[in-house]
């Protein structure tokens, strides 16, 4: 009698334990859940900020400015700076 009562108590036991750590192990993944969508969430509202900001900086300085093209090098002659004519 004594033994059973004794194994029917472990057994409760070892359920309490099982159920405690699946209890851990599932609030771990939601943490793990939660971050991960957080981490997306900034992601999203920084890529939103950015686009935004683009929108307004180009919608505010208008076309691009024409940037005249440099000029390209002369080659040196073999006998100083100048070439000569």
């Amino acid at each position: 009698m004594r033994e059973a009562k004794a194994e029917a108590k472990q057994q409760e036991a070892e359920a309490a334990k099982k159920q405690q750590a699946e209890a851990k192990k599932q609030k771990a993944d939601a943490d793990k859940a939660a971050k991960k969508q957080q981490a997306e969430d900034a992601i999203a509202a920084k890529k939103q900020a950015t686009e935004a900001a683009k929108a307004a900086t180009a919608a505010k300085a208008g076309p691009m400015p024409r940037v005249p093209k440099r000029k390209a090098a002369q080659p040196e002659s073999e006998h100083g700076n100048k070439k000569r004519k």
